[in-house]
């Protein structure tokens, strides 16, 4: 090896040697974590374009991934810095394991990248890019994150209870428990110059456990929620499908404002887990209506859940719930319900491997809040979380497959 190379390796080994060094000596930890969920999914109507600008609904199999839980990989790490406190970072990723594309472009740490500190006296303080304290504090008691996997989420996920977003340039504090109550706020700035509205979002949450009870209560005020958090309509493929061609609803996003509030539980009583939420969201001021010529509207939507989750054996548990949605067009003081019933298995290898099996169904009826792309006309056109749009008033989704955890 000539001497610039010589060098050149020794540079590196020095450099490597600096960045590691901390990580030997500090009395803290760096852990790497994650999800794995891949299957096969069966989909009864989904609609697809035809010539002339018309839409059809086709049945689908497909290879799917986070059928049962968000497939993600992420770092976090935690330094004791002494008298109970520690510096805390959590940097988290979502990804497709079918394909290993990221779930949202261009977004490295799309789930979470916040720092902190954390005190067992005082509580903890964290900044960056995280999930809000509503959520945080609601979204253990929806079935949707437990056994029913993000189809079985609420329409759109409008109340926000699986997560559909998270705060950008947010900061958030989280108490200690005080006799099982903690409490949370969070408030995200928006970062535009002379227009301090623009963007921002703030919530509270709170959450008390004792024994087999737990119980969550919080509220959610966002500006502008497609552009500042779910990446406009050319960047989000969540639950609306903005990212799905054709799609029927991610311009209900495209709005002034969303508040959401809402209360969940859940209590335990031998084998059996009830659960349940009632939720409230309302987006102020949505364009959703222009694409056919009418006016900015409010838009309420009312949610209640009651599911059940049952030991049938140490290994294996079964899950039913029922979700009722009703959503009003203020302007037009019209009205469409929404039933969504989720079936669910789950089957656990060990204490990280799983197998699963999962179904959702959802039937609307009333008014219809989709828009036929060809009349322009209200319809009912079913939608589960993640999916594309049904072209009927219904959808039904069957998932099988494997979840491992790391």
């Amino acid at each position: 090896m000539d001497q610039k190379k010589t060098k050149r390796a020794g540079w590196l080994l020095g450099v490597m040697a600096a960045a590691c060094s901390p990580l030997a000596h500090a009395q803290g930890s760096v852990t790497l974590y994650g999800t794995i969920d891949t299957g096969l999914t069966y989909v009864s109507n989904q609609q697809v374009s035809t010539s002339g600008g018309q839409v059809s609904g086709k049945s689908s199999v497909s290879v799917t991934t986070g059928n049962l839980a968000p497939a993600s990989f992420g770092f976090r790490g935690t330094e004791d810095l002494g008298g109970g406190t520690s510096a805390i970072f959590n940097l988290q990723n979502y990804y497709l394991s079918n394909n290993g594309a990221m779930f949202q472009a261009n977004n490295l740490f799309d789930a979470t990248a916040m720092v902190g500190l954390k005190s067992d006296r005082w509580g903890q303080l964290t900044l960056g890019r995280q999930f809000d304290s509503y959520t945080n504090a609601l979204a253990p008691f929806a079935v949707s994150n437990n056994w029913a996997g993000p189809f079985g989420a609420h329409f759109g996920d409008i109340d926000n209870l699986n997560a559909a977003f998270n705060l950008n340039n947010s900061i958030q504090y989280s108490s200690p428990a005080f006799h099982g109550l903690s409490l949370s706020g969070t408030f995200s700035l928006g970062g535009q110059p002379g227009a301090f509205a623009t963007n921002r979002a703030w919530a509270m949450g709170a959450s008390y456990t004792d024994g087999a009870l737990s119980l969550g209560a919080g509220y959610l005020s966002l500006r502008n929620p497609l552009t500042a958090a779910l990446g406009g309509s050319s960047g989000y493929i969540g639950e609306l499908s903005c990212g799905q061609s054709p799609s029927s609803y991610c311009e209900l996003h495209d709005a002034d404002e969303l508040r959401t509030f809402g209360l969940g539980g859940n209590y335990t009583v031998g084998n059996l887990t009830i659960s349940g939420t009632l939720t409230r969201a309302m987006l102020l001021g949505s364009r959703y209506l222009i694409s056919t010529g009418g006016p900015v509207s409010d838009f309420r939507f009312d949610t209640a859940e009651l599911g059940g989750l049952y030991s049938v054996t140490p290994a294996l548990q079964v899950g039913l719930a029922y979700s009722y949605t009703r959503a009003k067009i203020q302007v037009l003081d019209s009205n469409t319900n929404i039933n969504k019933i989720s079936l669910g298995g789950i089957y656990s290898l060990s204490k990280r491997t799983q197998l699963y099996a999962t179904g959702n169904f959802e039937k609307m009826s009333g008014a219809g809040l989709g828009i036929n792309p060809v009349t322009g006309a209200f319809e009912n056109y079913a939608q589960l979380a993640y999916l594309g749009t049904s072209n009927s008033s219904s959808q039904l989704e069957i998932s099988v497959g494997i979840k491992h955890n790391f």
